[in-house]
């Protein structure tokens, strides 16, 4: 015993589904790219000024400065800074209490980001 089953249509719901994955294709990078600004905008306020010892008081502002957001390829955004006493401020060491102002910038947006991203794949 055997059933078939058909689709009426079929053609149109693949059409319908290739124009949305194009679509999402084509407005996914500059999304991902509106998230990594927004993460970089709250670093640099929020994180990279105020009182120590929570914060980290900007001396020459050179880390500020070096805060920057570059995509890495269509579906990648990395937002970091290329100066090397970074790491040691957003993580600790051991002469320096760890002073976190990237990772709390993403966590501040990630709600907004979750709203960008399903914004473009529900469009």
């Amino acid at each position: 015993m055997s059933i078939k089953v058909t689709s009426k249509g079929g053609d149109k719901v693949r059409a319908s589904l290739a124009a949305r994955i194009a679509r999402i294709n084509k407005d996914l990078p500059g999304a991902l790219m509106t998230c990594g600004l927004a993460v970089e905008a709250t670093s640099v306020r929020d994180y990279l000024s105020g009182p120590r010892p929570g914060k980290l008081d900007r001396v020459s502002g050179e880390l500020a400065a070096s805060i920057n957001t570059q995509s890495e390829g269509p579906y990648k955004v990395t937002v970091g800074t290329n100066k090397v006493y970074g790491p040691p401020h957003e993580f600790g060491s051991s002469r320096l209490p760890p002073r976190p102002f990237l990772r709390p910038a993403l966590w501040d947006n990630q709600d907004n980001i979750l709203k960008i991203i399903t914004g473009v794949i529900r469009r």
